[in-house]
């Protein structure tokens, strides 16, 4: 009985090379000491040259870039056909605003670079350990504390507070109420608790958006939870 094949399938299937080895050669040779004991095997540093290098980089940014590309390329391609067929406007500066995308592109990758190799290590190392070590009263206590700070060192609550006083009766509430939310978000179930918060606020400030959400508060301390 015959079968149907894609063309494609039946090339990667002819070009396909298999070579079989032995694991012994892949294994170093086992060396014994004056009294019959395995020495055991050092293995050599691994010895990369510039253009070694240059590929692994290459490889690894081009993978990371292309993720923001394909999440900031089309969200400004869909605000410029807004701007040009509903609004009939034209855009200003566009080769300014292709150096600002790229600059957001490569900002967003150096960003998410960072957080995966700084701040989500060491949220790591606090959930894993910090219940092993501590009661469940202290590991609340150490979880809110952690998630006030944080709250506070969000780049947007820098911007509440510039414009707190502009508006409303009680700005300093503009970063408390916020930075109280942050820490409840660290307890189980304590994302039920920021809207509480809210209304203490100006009606003119209920539409501060989540803190549980930035930056600096989800690597740090939802990784824990």
């Amino acid at each position: 009985m015959t079968r149907t094949i894609r063309y494609g399938e039946y090339l990667r299937n002819v070009s396909l090379v298999e070579h079989q080895i032995s694991y012994n050669q892949l294994t170093p040779d086992i060396r014994l000491d004056t009294n019959g004991k395995i020495i055991p095997h050092v293995a050599p540093a691994v010895s990369l040259n510039s253009l070694d290098v240059f590929r692994l980089v290459k490889t690894h940014a081009q993978g990371r870039f292309m993720e923001q590309f394909r999440v900031v390329i089309p969200l400004a391609a869909y605000l410029i056909v807004f701007l040009i067929f509903i609004l009939k406007q034209s855009v200003s500066a566009p080769l300014g605003m292709a150096f600002g995308l790229l600059g957001v592109i490569i900002g967003l990758m150096l960003f998410l670079e960072g957080l995966k190799l700084g701040l989500m290590p060491l949220g790591e190392a606090i959930g894993h350990t910090l219940p092993r070590k501590s009661t469940l009263p202290a590991v609340l206590t150490v979880a809110f504390i952690l998630g006030v700070g944080v709250t506070f060192a969000e780049p947007a609550i820098g911007a509440l507070q510039t414009a707190g006083p502009l508006s409303l009766r009680h700005p300093q509430r503009l970063v408390r109420c916020p930075g109280a939310g942050g820490g409840l978000r660290c307890w189980p179930g304590g994302h039920t608790g920021y809207p509480a918060f809210n209304l203490w606020l100006e009606p003119q400030a209920h539409d501060i958006p989540d803190p549980g959400t930035g930056p600096g508060i989800v690597p740090v301390c939802i990784v824990p939870a």
